[in-house]
């Protein structure tokens, strides 16, 4: 092959790959970050590191849905509990121009679960989130804050988070 043909087909291959991008409208995003509790949630629970993914598909242009899921643990004063863990489940919103800032909201689930010394106990209860972040390139830099409705009131933690899409 002749250089100019090879230069001709690499320069197809990266617009066709460049074409395949700029039209891709679904994205999962893996992530990890520290959760931080707020308000009367942190007086029995202390700052925690969390992880997840979501999966987010654009309706239409900037307009994306999808689902998110996370599990924080949640260090607790020893005094107290042996361990305090969170599942969380949301569908989601987000909102997000070409220049790189977004809005990300949702509404959920969420499992948390309470290990006493020597029992444990369990709940389920309805919860919202919402915040902004940045994002360049793969990489998301998200706050989220959290709030999570029981039946007499509500409890609240933020979460920062780092993660990679593909």
């Amino acid at each position: 092959m002749n250089p100019r043909r090879i230069a001709l087909v690499f320069a197809a291959l990266v617009l066709f790959i460049t074409g395949i991008q700029q039209s891709a409208s679904a994205a999962t995003e893996l992530f990890a970050g520290a959760t931080v509790p707020v308000r009367e949630f942190s007086f029995d629970r202390k700052m925690g590191p969390f992880v997840g993914c979501q999966y987010t598909y654009d309706v239409i242009s900037m307009v994306g849905v999808g689902a998110m899921g996370a599990y924080h643990r949640l260090s607790p004063p020893a005094h107290l509990v042996n361990y305090s863990n969170l599942v969380e489940a949301l569908a989601i919103a987000k909102i997000h121009p070409p220049v790189g800032v977004f809005l990300q909201g949702g509404v959920g689930v969420i499992y948390s679960s309470i290990g006493f010394k020597g029992r444990g106990e369990s709940k389920t209860d309805f919860t919202s989130a919402g915040g902004l972040g940045v994002s360049f390139m793969q990489i998301e830099i998200t706050a989220l804050y959290h709030s999570v409705w029981e039946g007499g009131g509500s409890r609240a933690f933020v979460t920062a988070s780092v993660g990679t899409s593909f």
